[in-house]
Protein backbone atom coordinates (compact mmCIF):
# COMPACT_ATOMS: atom_id res chain seq x y z
CA UNK A 1 0.00 0.00 0.00
CA UNK A 2 1.36 3.05 -0.83
CA UNK A 3 2.72 5.41 1.89
CA UNK A 4 0.54 8.11 0.48
CA UNK A 5 -2.18 6.94 1.95
CA UNK A 6 -0.64 6.40 5.64
CA UNK A 7 -2.79 8.02 8.02
CA UNK A 8 -5.15 9.24 5.92
CA UNK A 9 -8.82 8.45 6.89
CA UNK A 10 -10.65 6.06 3.67
CA UNK A 11 -13.16 8.68 3.02
CA UNK A 12 -10.49 11.25 2.58
CA UNK A 13 -8.18 8.85 0.66
CA UNK A 14 -10.46 9.26 -2.61
CA UNK A 15 -9.90 5.33 -3.42
CA UNK A 16 -13.68 4.92 -4.02
CA UNK A 17 -14.13 7.93 -6.23
CA UNK A 18 -10.81 7.57 -7.98
CA UNK A 19 -10.61 4.31 -8.98
CA UNK A 20 -14.10 2.81 -7.77
CA UNK A 21 -12.39 0.52 -5.67
CA UNK A 22 -14.44 -0.65 -2.37
CA UNK A 23 -12.16 -0.45 0.44
CA UNK A 24 -14.13 -4.11 2.87
CA UNK A 25 -11.92 -4.40 5.30
CA UNK A 26 -8.60 -3.53 6.92
CA UNK A 27 -6.00 -5.84 7.60
CA UNK A 28 -3.56 -5.84 10.66
CA UNK A 29 -1.49 -7.87 13.25
CA UNK A 30 -4.10 -7.46 15.80
CA UNK A 31 -6.48 -8.44 13.43
CA UNK A 32 -8.89 -7.31 11.13
CA UNK A 33 -11.27 -4.56 10.92
CA UNK A 34 -14.19 -6.06 8.80
CA UNK A 35 -16.45 -3.22 6.76
CA UNK A 36 -14.52 -0.12 8.10
CA UNK A 37 -15.76 3.52 8.56
CA UNK A 38 -15.41 5.56 6.12
CA UNK A 39 -13.79 7.94 9.19
CA UNK A 40 -11.37 5.25 9.71
CA UNK A 41 -7.69 6.12 9.53
CA UNK A 42 -5.18 3.68 8.12
CA UNK A 43 -2.58 3.19 9.67
CA UNK A 44 1.30 1.88 8.81
CA UNK A 45 0.42 -1.67 9.43
CA UNK A 46 -2.82 -1.59 7.96
CA UNK A 47 -3.34 -3.49 4.52
CA UNK A 48 -6.12 -2.49 2.49
CA UNK A 49 -8.39 -4.98 1.09
CA UNK A 50 -10.63 -3.99 -1.84
CA UNK A 51 -13.13 -5.46 -4.22
CA UNK A 52 -12.95 -4.25 -7.66
CA UNK A 53 -12.15 -5.40 -11.61
CA UNK A 54 -8.93 -5.64 -12.77
CA UNK A 55 -9.06 -2.44 -14.30
CA UNK A 56 -9.84 -0.76 -10.83
CA UNK A 57 -7.16 -2.02 -9.06
CA UNK A 58 -4.65 -1.07 -12.15
CA UNK A 59 -6.42 2.81 -11.82
CA UNK A 60 -5.08 2.00 -8.21
CA UNK A 61 -1.77 1.54 -8.93
CA UNK A 62 -1.51 4.37 -11.35
CA UNK A 63 -3.37 6.82 -9.13
CA UNK A 64 -1.84 5.95 -5.79
CA UNK A 65 1.91 4.52 -6.42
Amino acid sequence: VPKALDGKRIDESGISDLTGLNVIALQCQDGSIISPQAGTERQTDHQLVMLGSREQRESFREQFS
